[in-house]
């Protein structure tokens, strides 16, 4: 089942299926290392708004939630 990056939980783990949105939108996303294929985990995120803080190819970046939720992940077994 795909579900936004938005709506991953703390420490989850994912693959990214998908990159919607525009090609500025797309290209933005992959100059931070998110594209099809990555595993990405969210690592934090504000109570009320503010950024999320996913991990990906072991360097932590942010990204506010319109952004996170234009990316599409495929959730991954942990273990």
């Amino acid at each position: 089942m795909h579900k936004n990056l938005i709506d991953l939980g703390k420490n989850e783990k994912a693959e990214v299926v998908e990159l919607e949105g525009g090609h500025s939108m797309s290209r933005r996303l992959e100059s931070m290392g998110i594209r099809p294929g990555k595993i990405i985990s969210r690592i934090s995120s504000q109570l009320m708004g503010g950024p999320i803080i996913v991990m990906v190819d072991g360097r932590q970046t942010a990204m506010g939630r319109g952004m996170a939720a234009k990316v599409r992940v495929q959730p991954v077994d942990s273990s």
